[in-house]
């Protein structure tokens, strides 16, 4: 079955290329989600209880917390779920006053994509929710269309 699979996997390529449209192919690819999130665990994760602060402003007044990943599939992409918990705030008379204060649930579905070489695999995000600790959808819309939006290529990085 396997050669099977590398025949019209190879096929396909070669017609694709024979008719010198660059066009994009869905493949599917079993993914082992268990290694995923232990990779995952092991280099981001590192904090107590499986917790990665993922930012932070100069002044620790301001931080976006996650924690506990869930990584599984659905319709082709990697779902990664955690527990978030988020401040924005503002130093005032030198203590941190919090403006506000968020924990819930922060979902986000990813891509699996190849870059034109083949080389290269990244995750971009295509969609992200975020739920409260019921597990009642947020709002968040302004933020999807944010993620959604393609990249300023004028601004510096």
């Amino acid at each position: 079955m396997s050669t099977l699979r590398t025949v019209l996997i190879s096929t396909a390529l070669l017609l694709t290329a024979e008719n010198g449209l660059a066009r994009e192919i869905n493949i599917p690819v079993p993914m082992e989600y268990r290694f995923i999130r232990s990779v995952l665990v092991n280099q981001l994760y590192t904090g107590p209880d499986e917790s990665v602060r993922a930012w932070k402003d100069g002044k620790q007044c301001s931080y976006l917390d996650l924690d506990h990943p869930q990584i599984s599939g659905e319709n082709g992409q990697v779902k990664i779920q955690n527990n978030v918990q988020a401040r924005i705030g503002t130093a005032l008379g030198g203590k941190c006053m919090a403006l506000v204060e968020w924990s819930g649930i922060l979902q986000t579905f990813q891509q699996p994509t190849l870059d034109a070489s083949g080389n290269v695999l990244s995750f971009p995000v295509t969609q992200l929710n975020a739920f409260d600790r019921n597990g009642q959808p947020l709002n968040i819309s302004q933020l999807q269309s944010l993620i959604k939006k393609p990249p300023n290529r004028n601004c510096p990085a």
